[in-house]
């Protein structure tokens, strides 16, 4: 586990270094007053849980991420995050209440590989809150937000040729 907190409401309240990864295996916990950013391409998160972010956050995963938790500005998370491995790299959402939301899901090449990414999906009885917009994006896989109780200010799709099945 790991779980990192910051009072600094700047800009790069938490980040991670160029060139350097961070890899957790359990859940990673994060807390900030300012900004996140941990976009390198190496990252390995399993489970992300926000847990009062006042400022924006970007997550990017290199493989499979969960993220759940509360945000007061836009999260924004992305699996198989330009790693140039190439795969089905999925995107799964917890309970969330945010102030926007981005989801990716991409096939490991940043979405120029041609390859088929991973799904978006919604945990089992969870809920999403988004008070803006909330967008949702794979490489041809299917986005599955499906669940009851669901709210958001504004959706926007993109799967390909894959299905979208939204509720809110």
């Amino acid at each position: 586990n790991l779980s990192l907190s910051s009072a600094d409401a700047g800009a790069s309240s938490i980040t991670d270094n160029l060139g350097s990864s961070i890899a957790v295996t359990n859940v990673a916990t994060l807390a900030s007053s300012g900004n996140i950013t941990l976009d390198s391409v190496g990252n390995d998160f399993n489970s992300v849980v926000l847990n009062g972010v006042t400022g924006n956050a970007q997550i990017d995963d290199a493989n499979n991420i969960t993220v759940s938790g509360t945000g007061s500005a836009l999260v924004n998370v992305r699996s198989g995050a330009n790693n140039g491995i190439g795969g089905a790299f999925n995107v799964v959402l917890g309970n969330l209440t945010v102030g926007s939301l981005a989801a990716t899901a991409r096939d490991g090449t940043g979405g120029t590989g041609g390859g088929v990414s991973g799904t978006i999906t919604q945990a089992s009885g969870t809920r999403i809150h988004s008070f803006g917009a909330a967008s949702f994006t794979t490489d041809g896989a299917n986005i599955v937000v499906n669940n009851t109780g669901n709210n958001f200010g504004r959706v926007n799709a993109s799967a390909g040729n894959a299905g979208i099945t939204l509720r809110e």
